[in-house]
């Protein structure tokens, strides 16, 4: 069971008797720590209140990665949430002018 955790880039989750989700940590097929990481392992949401859901995302790789957050409740059914995030390089953070005008020749 900790195989499979280990080798996808999602989060998911599994239905419980307590009607609590299960958020389970998995790692990338690359062997790369997961993107996103949710430090809870379970919510559990009672009608008509609101909870905050922290999800980190630091990826290792300039791509775009999903994770999928899957609520269920026995007498409502199943519901879920995909984020993406995509990874690209930063913004230089400064501009650098230099005092003297660069020409290139075309051939």
């Amino acid at each position: 069971m900790e195989e499979q955790r280990e080798k996808s880039n999602k989060y998911s989750t599994q239905r419980k008797k307590s009607k609590a989700p299960e958020i389970e940590r998995m790692e990338e097929d690359n062997g790369l720590p997961a993107a996103f990481f949710c430090v809870k392992d379970s919510l559990r949401i009672r009608k008509g209140q609101s909870v905050d859901l922290v999800i980190q995302y630091m990826p290792f790789q300039l791509t775009t990665h999903n994770c999928k957050v899957v609520f269920t409740d026995p007498q409502v059914g199943e519901f879920q949430y995909t984020i993406i995030g995509e990874a690209m390089l930063p913004d230089p953070l400064t501009e650098i002018k230099l005092p003297f005008q660069l020409n290139v020749d075309t051939l």
